[in-house]
């Protein structure tokens, strides 16, 4: 029985160099093959620009709406719900079977290709605004180029129409708050007349019963002048009414005859104001149609994304089956089953 040491071992291989080189060389010749002779996936990849302004989120009704939160506090909050939005909808049913019927139209070998599967063979990577990666991969290099492309096309094009109509969400949007705005200083007018005549009706028959050519005290001319001056708008008629208040001399039935014409002029006001809140209501409605129309066309994206292409990034393809890669596992499988059966051989010529 021999003794081996490590020395003898490292002696015994370094003799057999030429069998180590033999199972280098066999190995990457078996590697280059398998390579040779097993189908390739090839990935093709295309690059967008996606951008965004999410110091405009405060200001950004609709996707509170939309993401159904009051507000966002905080602005990655408002950015990541977006990023997120826009991924989904580049997945969504209607792009993949747009960017489907394309590839179909341009070559025939997609015609066995279902929405689903499609969906499989494509990929998108980000990790913040900026630069997104697109993928798609299949056996072939021409037909990966033709699906991601297709793909980015379609994302730009639709994205892109859905953001006309973000736009267009935005303006109604602004339009909507005036409308809303207005309706409701037009109600808290309509609720501060009606309030100011139940007032000055009071004063009307408390008046009535004073010594008609007698004067009234300062603190009652106070106040009766101060409901005018309450419900006065800048209008010609409220400012006549001011300059005619009766003077301190005048008899109590002046005053009367005064309050009778602002009481007058409230009236003429209140009538007014239903209609003019049926017509801002009729417009509000027909806004809240259109907001709600143009909101399901701007596919809930915001007026504040930006996509656009990469112009100085070309489409590439990359093999992710490399060659080389192949022989250098295979070169190394080689290398590692000649040490194997080496130290076999040492066991048993030791035994």
């Amino acid at each position: 029985m021999r003794t081996w040491k490590l020395q003898d071992l490292l002696s015994l291989m370094s003799s057999l160099w030429y069998w180590a080189a033999l199972s280098l060389i066999v190995g990457g010749l078996i590697g280059w093959g398998v390579c040779a002779f097993t189908p390739h996936k090839y990935q093709g990849s295309v690059d967008l620009y996606v951008g965004i302004d999410a110091y405009r989120a405060p200001s950004d009704r609709y996707i509170a709406e939309v993401a159904q939160k009051p507000v966002f506090q905080r602005l990655d909050d408002y950015k990541n719900w977006q990023m997120g939005q826009l991924e989904a909808i580049a997945f969504s049913d209607d792009f993949i079977r747009d960017t489907l019927t394309k590839l179909q139209a341009l070559d025939s070998y997609w015609d066995e290709y279902s929405p689903e599967k499609l969906r499989g063979i494509l990929n998108l990577s980000w990790r913040n605004a900026g630069l997104w990666h697109l993928n798609a991969t299949v056996l072939d290099q021409k037909r990966a180029l033709e699906a991601v492309e297709t793909w980015r096309d379609v994302i730009l094009e639709s994205v892109n129409t859905a953001l006309q109509h973000s736009s267009e969400v935005k303006s109604i949007d602004g339009r909507l708050y005036l409308i809303e705005k207005e309706i409701g200083s037009l109600e808290d007018r309509q609720a501060i007349l009606g309030d100011i005549r139940i007032r000055l009706d009071d004063w009307k028959e408390k008046l009535a019963s004073y010594e008609q050519s007698g004067t009234l005290d300062d603190a009652s001319r106070w106040e009766i002048e101060s409901f005018a001056l309450y419900g006065m708008d800048w209008s010609a008629g409220w400012y006549e009414l001011i300059n005619d208040f009766p003077s301190d001399t005048e008899p109590v039935i002046s005053y009367i005859s005064w309050i009778e014409r602002v009481i007058d002029l409230i009236d003429t006001e209140l009538d007014e104001i239903p209609g003019r809140l049926e017509t801002l209501e009729e417009k509000r409605v027909l806004l809240r149609d259109q907001y709600e129309q143009e909101g399901l066309k701007s596919l809930g994206l915001s007026a504040n994304i930006i996509v656009e292409p990469v112009l100085e990034s070309s489409p590439t393809i990359r093999d992710l089956h490399p060659i080389g890669l192949f022989m250098l596992i295979g070169s190394l499988i080689g290398l590692i089953l000649w040490i194997f059966f080496l130290l076999i051989w040492v066991a048993h010529d030791t035994a």
